[in-house]
Parts: structure tokens; sequence; C-alpha cells
């Protein structure tokens, strides 16, 4: 219970909400018991056709219901008794319906709370959480497995409430006839008993179920993003034929779910059955019953069948999503212990002088070597900075410090001397800038787009980014310019005008540090032309510090210092004209790279042999 109460306050649900629930449920239940208790008179009054005076007489309740009814004036008839009755079954009905309207409203906004909540600590979880954990599987927890948890959650709420309206029946039932009240409660023990095995099996199959359902959305969310990859590998066949076996894992599950479902439900109604023809021969041949109590002990069985039917399967039907909320409470935890935290007290008051790496190193987790080892770089305000080398040497980690993606195990960054731990996480990244290899466009339009680097902006300040970034040409070209729908992932615009269109909004932004990680790697030789012109562009007429990651030799010529890492450490660090003839990485690379661009297209390599690729020596 207590684990359970803890679980309700995660999951944003308070204790008098549940409580209120089971209130509901004992008003309609008490209201319920007294609508069909009263037919016990109802019926003891049609059998004494209505001979009051035999009545009272005969019993000491009858005595105080007739006084009762005389003190407020009422006469007692049948009439009266069946609006009375009719009175306490509406009654129940609206408790009922009370209910059921806020355990909904109850159910939505638990799932609306959970699924933010998600959310947000996904957001607010260190990279090395986003690194090892497949996007899939948290998609899967935030829908498909929060739906079922949510039954497993608020589910004993519904136990409860039916376990009150059954209790409430035994006690009626208890009265007319304990024998055979025992005798059907012992007949229920032994039904549990035997039900026990389908139910740990429910508990089972439902946590398979929930495992299956995170295969399939990891591998369709893999998939669904790479459809030409698919296409033009032609796996067509083998990625349907994948897919194919694991819908038809989740469909083999569900069905085992189900199957033990309905066995727990066809076995239960037999049972009854059996019970209430031995309880009608025993009552009229053994017990001694009046036919107004065995009507009533009927009526009052057959209702209280559906309850035990419906208490039964929302127990299995807990079981069943218990996994379910086993993997999003695991999902929160996860993200809670792996949240970066809010940094330190100072507020980032900007870049005034300088940026310095001193004797950084980096390890991922579980990897033997490092990607970073005593590195020492200082990078100027207002430069613009290049970062070069081969494949795995440690370039993306390096400029992940700079926000506090990541933290350094050896080593500090500062800022103007200050240690990046000391700024509030939050105010050092409002002045970053970032802009990826592959620009991340959202579905809207292109002035959406440039403002989402900063909300506040207005159309000037978005038009001057866009010059900037030399975004405004072919912006104001569009249909509606820069009220254009641009597409999810900018499937509207070439690869070109997405990175300027991205670098727009990077500059917007107006943060001190704009880092751009390889952001011509894909890019014609006219769209990178382009986009280094728009570079040199800020460069010239701002102060932004540019740290720029290149894959392309030819982005970086014009930096006004290079550095060189090989195998997580500074090689070298230089001007173009001063690495080009050091016996360097870089130079090396520049060879290669010089000597492709004026070989005969006949001879020259194949394109992907990029000189980034050469040896490290």
């Amino acid at each position: 219970m207590k684990n359970w109460l803890n679980t309700l306050r995660q999951f944003g649900v308070r204790p008098h909400e549940a409580a209120l629930v089971v209130l509901l449920a004992l008003l309609s239940t008490l209201a319920e018991a007294a609508g069909v208790g009263i037919f016990l008179p109802i019926l003891q009054f049609i059998q004494k056709q209505g001979d009051l005076a035999a009545l009272t007489e005969a019993s000491g309740l009858w005595a105080h219901a007739v006084a009762g009814a005389r003190w407020l004036g009422l006469e007692v008839t049948l009439a009266l008794l069946l609006v009375i009755a009719f009175s306490l079954f509406l009654a129940r009905q609206a408790f009922t319906y009370l209910r059921l309207l806020f355990e909904l409203g109850l159910n939505e906004r638990t799932k609306m709370t959970v699924r933010a909540d998600l959310f947000r600590r996904y957001l607010a979880a260190a990279a090395d959480y986003h690194d090892r954990t497949p996007i899939g599987d948290l998609i899967n927890a935030m829908t498909t497995e929060l739906t079922r948890a949510l039954v497993a959650l608020l589910g004993p709420l519904q136990i409860t409430s039916y376990g009150l309206i059954a209790a409430t029946y035994l006690v009626i039932l208890f009265l007319l006839s304990w024998p055979m009240t025992l005798a059907a409660l012992a007949l229920g023990a032994l039904t549990a008993l035997a039900l026990g095995r389908w139910m740990r099996q429910t508990r089972h199959q439902g946590n398979a179920l929930a495992n299956a359902n995170s295969e399939a959305s990891s591998f369709l969310i893999n998939r669904m993003g790479s459809p030409r990859l698919v296409r033009l590998s032609g796996t067509e066949a083998a990625e349907i034929a994948e897919m194919d076996g694991l819908v038809d894992r989740q469909r083999q599950r569900g069905v085992r779910v189900g199957r033990l479902q309905a066995r727990t439900e066809v076995v239960l109604e037999p049972v009854f059955i059996a019970f209430s023809c031995v309880f009608l021969y025993v009552a009229t041949t053994h017990a001694g019953m009046g036919l107004e109590e065995i009507g009533l002990f009927s009526v009052i069985a057959l209702r209280l069948i559906p309850v035990i039917k419906s208490l039964v399967k929302q127990r299995q039907g807990v079981l069943a999503a218990q996994g379910a909320l086993e993997m999003v409470l695991g999902r929160a935890a996860a993200m809670r212990a792996a949240s970066e935290g809010p940094g330190g007290g100072r507020p980032y008051p900007g870049l005034s002088r300088e940026v310095r790496f001193e004797k950084v190193t980096y390890a991922y987790p579980d990897s033997p070597r490092s990607a970073l080892r005593g590195i020492n770089l200082t990078i100027r305000k207002g430069e613009m900075l290049a970062l070069v080398g081969p494949s795995g040497s440690g370039k993306s980690t390096l400029i992940d410090l700079l926000p506090g993606l990541r933290t350094p195990q050896g080593g500090r960054v500062l800022f103007d001397g200050v240690p990046a731990d000391s700024f509030t996480r939050a105010s050092l990244r409002r002045a970053i800038a970032y802009a990826p290899q592959s620009a991340q466009l959202f579905n809207g339009t292109a002035g959406d787009h440039i403002r989402y680097g900063n909300p506040e902006a207005d159309r000037a300040a978005v038009q001057r980014a866009a010059e900037l970034a030399g975004a405004d040409a072919f912006l104001r070209q569009l249909p509606q310019g820069y009220d254009t729908p641009i597409g999810d992932g900018g499937v509207r615009l070439s690869g070109g005008q997405r990175q300027r269109l991205d670098l727009a909004r990077a500059i917007v932004r107006g943060a001190d540090i704009l880092i751009l990680d390889e952001p011509t790697a894909n890019l014609d030789p006219d769209s990178e032309d382009a986009f280094r012109q728009a570079l040199e562009r800020l460069h010239r007429e701002t102060e932004t510090t540019i740290l720029i990651v290149a894959h392309r030799l030819s982005t970086v010529t014009h930096a006004d210092r290079i550095a060189v890492l090989v195998d997580g450490q500074l090689q070298a660090i230089g001007t173009h004209a001063d690495l080009v003839g050091s016996d360097t990485w870089y130079a090396r690379a520049f060879q290669q790279f010089h000597a492709a661009a004026h070989t005969p297209a006949a001879t020259r390599p194949h394109p992907s042999a990029s000189p980034l690729s050469a040896p490290t020596a």
C-alpha cells in the first residue's frame, strides 16, 4: 500500500484525489445496498398485502419505519416503498457518474503530467544518457506503455470500488443466510486459488508485451527516419520481414494476455451458476428460507456476479499492465539519476577575453581509451578557430565541453579565468549558439525556424540574421517569403539553403560563441562557397567567437587559427600558412586535398576518399 501511494505521488496523483474516488464509490455502494435491501420489506409488504399491523408486530424494524413515516406525515404504501427504492438507485447512478467523470479526468491529467515530466527529464538528462538510450524505447514508454501503466496505477482504485460493492452485498447476504454466505466465500476462496496461476502468467505475459512494444517502437523510429536509405539499399523486403516478426511477437504476447483474461472470465460464470443452483435447492429443501428471502438472495447474487467478474478482470488487467508501469518508472528513475543539474550558482556575464582548456581529459563510459588527453587550448574572443583532424580524434567531444554537455574528468574549461562549472548551465548555454552538421529543421515557416534561436526576435532581427547567414536572398524568393512553410526537416529547401537557414537561427541568438559542427560536410562546392562567404561576413561584421569543426579543409583555410587534433591530443595550432609547411596531419591532408583538386576528373580519387581519412603517422 505504501509503495502504491508513493507511486501515485510520483505520477502527480495526490492522496486526497485517490480518497475522493474511494469516497464516491462508497457512497454509490451505500445507495445501492439500501436500494437492494429495501426490496425485502417491499416483498414482505406484498406478501402481507399491505397489513401494517401484522408487519409491525412481526418486526421491530417495520415498527420504526412506520413510526418514522408517520412523523414525516407520510403513509406507508407500496408506491412509497417503490419510489424510495427507485430514488436510492438514482442516487447510486449519480454517485457512479461522478466517480467515472472524476476517474476520467484524473486519468487524462495524469497521462499529460507524466508525459510532460518524462520529456522534461529527458531534456535535463546528461549527454551520456542520450548516447546510450534508444529513442524508440523512450517514445514507447511515453506513449503506449504510459497508457498501459495508468491501468496498473489507477486500477487499484477501481478494484477498491468493486470490492466495496462486493463487500456490501456479502454483508446483506450474510444477514439473510450466513451458512449459505460462508459456503459462497469458501467456494470463492477455492476459485481464487485455482485462478492464481493464471494471474501470475498474466503478469509475466504483460511484461513480455511491454518488451515487445519497446522493440517494435525502436525499430520503427530507426527505419521510418531513413526511408531513402532503405529503398536505395534495396533492403525493403528484409526490413518488412523484420517488422513482420516484431509485430507478430506483439500479436502473440497480446493474444496470450487476452487468452488468459478470457479463460478467467469463462471459468467464473459456471462457478456462479453452479452455486446459484445449489443455493436454490438447499434454500427450499433444507434452510427453511421464506420466498421473499430466497428472492432477495437471488437478486443480490445476480447483481454480485458481474461485480465479482469485473473485480477479477480489473485485477488481471492491473497485473498485465504491471510491466508497463515498471518500465515507465524505470525510465523516469534513470533520467532522474542522469540529470546534469543546474550547474554553479553564478550567472554567466559574457565573454570578455578568452576561453581556455587546461589539461582537459575526457573518456566515454565503457571506452578503453580517452577521447581527449591533456588538451591545452586558448580561444580568443572574436576569433574564428577551426578544429580539424581525422575521424575519432575528439573534435565533437571537445566542443561538447564548452556548453557543459559533458564534464571533463580531468582538467578545467575556463571562461575569462572562471571555471565553467561555476556558472549556471542555463545562463552559459544562452551565450552559446550551435549549428550541427545536418540542419535540424522543424515543421513550420522559415521565419519560425530562425526565431527558434531567439523567440523574442522581431522581424528586423530575423532578417538581419538571414542577411548575415546569406539566406535573405533565397528566402525572399519563396512563395510567401519568410512565412513560407518549409516542411519537416526543411524538405522544400536545398541542402545549402537548409544549412544557411540554420546558421541564421544560430546567429539571431546573439550569442558570444558560435559552434559549427562540420557545417559543410554535406554541401556541394557552390553551396559550400556560399556558406563560407556567409561565415566570413559574420566574422567580419560581428564580434562573435566562432569555433568550427571542419570536415573539408577548404572551409577552414581562412580561419584565424587552426587547431589540429589527433588521437585525442592537440598536435598543432596556427594559421593555415603556419601549418601547411609543417610536419603535421594537417599538412599531409592538405597536400592530398590540393592534389585531388588539380587531378583530371578521369583519374581523380572517388569523392568518398576524404582527406580526413589520411594516415595519422
